[in-house]
C-alpha cells in the first residue's frame, strides 16, 4: 500500500484530513505529483525534526477550511431563506421552504415544524416537514396526533427553554437529558 494509494483512497471519500508524506524513498518527481494531487506536505525521514511544525500547521489550516466550508454553507442557506421570503408573503410556504434549505444544506434525512396553539398552551405538528415522504410516513403519521405540552418532551423542552437542542436519535434519547 503506497503513499499515492492512500492519497486516492482519502480523496475518494471526500475527507478533509491533513495527508502528509513521509519517506526516504519516493523521488521528487512523486512527491511534487502528489503534491498537486492533494498531499499538504512531503517530509524525507531524515528530516523528521520537521513532522511536529508540519501536523500543526496542516490541522490548523484544515480547521480554517472547516470554518470556511461552514461560513459559505451558512450564507448559502441564508440567501435560500431570504430568497423564499421575498417572492411570498406566506409564512407556511417560507418556513416550509426554509426547512427544506436547512434540511438539505445540512443533510438532515427529515425535519418538522412544531407551532404553539396559544389557546391551549401546546405545540402541534403543523403540515411543515421535508423529507422522504413514504420512508417517513409512519413517523409523519405519530407526529401529526401529537400534543405536546410547554416543557414536555424535546420539542416542548425547547419552546420552554428558548433553547435548540439537536439529538441524532429521539429514541436513545431519556427526557430527563433535556
Amino acid at each position: 500500500f503506497s503513499a499515492p494509494a492512500a492519497l486516492n483512497v482519502l480523496k475518494s471519500l471526500d475527507l478533509d484530513i491533513p495527508f502528509i508524506v513521509v519517506s526516504g524513498t519516493i523521488g521528487e518527481d512523486v512527491a511534487v505529483a502528489m503534491m498537486r494531487d492533494g498531499a499538504h506536505d512531503y517530509i524525507l525521514k531524515n528530516q523528521l525534526a520537521r513532522l511536529g511544525p508540519a501536523i500543526l500547521r496542516e490541522l490548523r489550516e484544515a480547521e480554517i477550511r472547516r470554518a470556511r466550508q461552514r461560513s459559505e454553507s451558512e450564507v448559502h442557506l441564508l440567501l435560500q431563506i431570504a430568497q423564499s421570503a421575498s417572492i411570498s408573503d406566506d409564512s407556511d410556504y417560507v418556513l416550509q421552504e426554509a426547512l427544506r434549505a436547512m434540511s438539505i444544506e445540512l443533510n438532515w434525512d427529515y425535519g418538522e415544524s412544531w407551532v404553539p396553539d396559544p389557546s391551549t398552551n401546546t405545540l402541534r405538528c403543523a403540515p411543515i416537514w421535508w423529507g422522504d415522504r413514504q420512508r417517513f410516513k409512519e413517523f409523519r403519521q405519530q407526529g401529526e396526533n401529537m400534543v405536546l405540552q410547554h416543557g414536555e418532551d424535546l420539542v416542548g423542552w425547547s419552546w420552554a427553554s428558548g433553547k435548540t437542542r439537536y439529538v441524532k436519535d429521539l429514541q436513545n434519547v431519556e427526557s430527563s437529558r433535556f
